[in-house]
């Protein structure tokens, strides 16, 4: 990183080149991961590389651009979903403040990468466990 800065990439062996290049689009990535358009090629594109290098890079690291900005997205969700402070939040604002456009798209997703569907997630890891209102007697 300390390369890129200087402006010395060049001078760099190609493993730290790759490295720093990793490094940065996983930062970009982090960073942007709330817009709904960010995409492999939104990323390859600030980065000035072509989308193929953008999948070496990322391959090298075990895995691909879209499964990377799908599994921050989601880890980012099942964060909120367990944070007392957003239960105000509906499950539906938290995916679209994670970049998820579609409600139904994003229950897919968290389902098959958890388990369960976000809302029966949310239920089962609140903090207070509320009794149904017709269970509760004067």
């Amino acid at each position: 990183m300390l390369a890129h800065e200087l402006h010395t990439l060049h001078a760099l062996p190609p493993e730290s080149h790759q490295q720093a290049l990793l490094a940065r689009v996983q930062s970009f990535i982090h960073h942007h991961l709330g817009d709904p358009d960010l995409s492999p090629q939104t990323v390859a594109d600030a980065h000035h590389i072509s989308l193929r290098r953008l999948q070496q890079v990322l391959a090298a690291a075990g895995t691909a651009p879209a499964a990377l900005i799908r599994r921050k997205r989601l880890q980012q969700c099942h964060r909120a979903l367990t944070d007392p402070g957003q239960s105000g939040r509906t499950i539906r604002t938290i995916a679209a403040r994670w970049g998820f456009a579609s409600q139904a798209h994003f229950t897919r997703l968290f389902r098959a990468a958890y388990g369960v569907p976000p809302g029966e997630f949310r239920a089962s890891h609140s903090p207070s466990v509320r009794e149904p209102a017709s269970a509760v007697r004067d």
